[in-house]
């Protein structure tokens, strides 16, 4: 059990590392340190954290076989993982494709962020780390390795939620209130009928 030992180890530091630097308090430290660099540092976080979460992905590379997806049943399970990715790209459009990827002109670096509640997000309002889960679920070749870095995904991503909600019901107030009563959390609800009349 090594294997799911590293693996656990390490994916726990990079979700340590991932969000401190998410932190506004270190951000802000890191701004007063370096105020012209600044700019970078969306960029600069976003690279560190797809290294790091290769290192993750690099643990026990050899763990065991729940099962495998077999013949055209699995381009099933990857149409669904690649309409999640797409799915993915649009939320992030929503919210602005430049901000997320740390490419934002400097000039808009100031600007007000507005609370979205359309689109992906009047659906759930935290949709890439539901369609992220989906993602993971759908993988057609399950290890033991993939099951439990879909578990501590999941749960890290639940905690992440609960997270940015305190921050955006800071900064948003009522009207965060009001849309996280309406919309739910990750998982969309049925909706109701429209009653004939």
């Amino acid at each position: 059990m090594n294997g799911a030992v590293d693996l656990v180890i390490r994916f726990l530091l990079f979700a340590m590392l991932h969000s401190i630097a998410a932190l506004p308090g270190v951000q802000q430290r890191i701004g007063n340190m370096f105020p012209r660099g600044f700019r970078f540092y969306r960029a600069a976080y976003n690279l560190a954290s797809l290294v790091t979460f290769g290192w993750v992905m690099a643990a026990w590379p050899l763990s065991p076989v729940i099962y495998l997806v077999p013949g055209s049943a699995s381009l099933a399970f990857h149409a669904v993982q690649a309409f999640t990715l797409l799915q993915m790209i649009r939320c992030v459009s929503r919210t602005g494709m430049a901000d997320f990827l740390g490419i934002r002109h400097p000039s808009r670096e100031d600007a007000a962020h507005e609370l979205v509640t359309t689109g992906c997000y009047g659906t759930v309002r935290h949709p890439l780390y539901a369609l992220a889960m989906v993602f993971c679920l759908f993988n057609p070749l399950m290890t033991v390795k993939w099951l439990l870095f879909t578990l501590m995904a999941g749960g890290y991503f639940v905690m992440g939620a609960v997270v940015e909600e305190r921050r955006l019901e800071r900064e948003f107030g009522d009207a965060y209130r009001s849309y996280r009563r309406q919309v739910p959390m990750l998982i969309p609800r049925r909706r109701k009928p429209v009653a004939k009349e």
